[in-house]
């Protein structure tokens, strides 16, 4: 468990929730924050399915990296 959830809404992937105290709210991702990449995939509605399996059975790491565009449009790993 990472300590967010994501999902897509139209064309483009969201942070839909974040577990409190978790290591994904201390490094700052927030609901609503665009997912542009997890763990060097890109999420799109037709892979989103595979890179869950990917992060979450098939190869899961103790660090994730993700990189979010804030609702301004700045972005962060």
């Amino acid at each position: 468990d990472y300590g967010f959830s994501m999902q897509m809404i139209g064309t483009n992937c969201f942070i839909t929730s974040v577990k409190p105290n978790s290591d994904a709210e201390a490094k700052g991702l927030k609901v609503g924050d665009k997912v542009l990449s997890v763990g060097g995939y890109v999420p799109r509605r037709e892979n989103l399915w595979m890179v869950n399996y990917v992060i979450y059975s098939l190869i899961p790491q103790p660090s994730l990296n993700v990189t979010v565009a804030e609702p301004s449009g700045k972005e962060r790993t």
